[in-house]
């Protein structure tokens, strides 16, 4: 356990490629996150996916969703999102 995704919850911006797995495998050893990402992830990501984060311990690939790449690309674009729940 490195904490290395603790850490990366402590900054501004992320940078990361697009198949880099994010976790906090502790839960699955019977311990807490307590290097501030049971307090720092419900404010960076969704309330449900920092929940799964927090309950399972399991990695995920923040990036595969279809919403996470419209929101960056409406981003660059300057304008509104479209947001399909995928």
């Amino acid at each position: 356990m490195g904490g290395g995704f603790e850490l990366a919850l402590a900054c501004d911006l992320i940078v990361a490629a697009e198949d880099a797995r994010f976790g906090l495998p502790e839960v699955k050893r019977g311990l807490i996150a307590a290097g501030g990402g049971v307090i720092r992830l419900p404010k960076r990501v969704p309330h449900h996916l920092a929940m799964e984060f927090l309950l399972t311990g399991e990695m995920k690939t923040l990036m595969a969703t279809d919403d996470v790449r419209e929101g960056m690309t409406a981003f660059a674009e300057r304008r509104p999102p479209r947001w399909t729940g995928r």
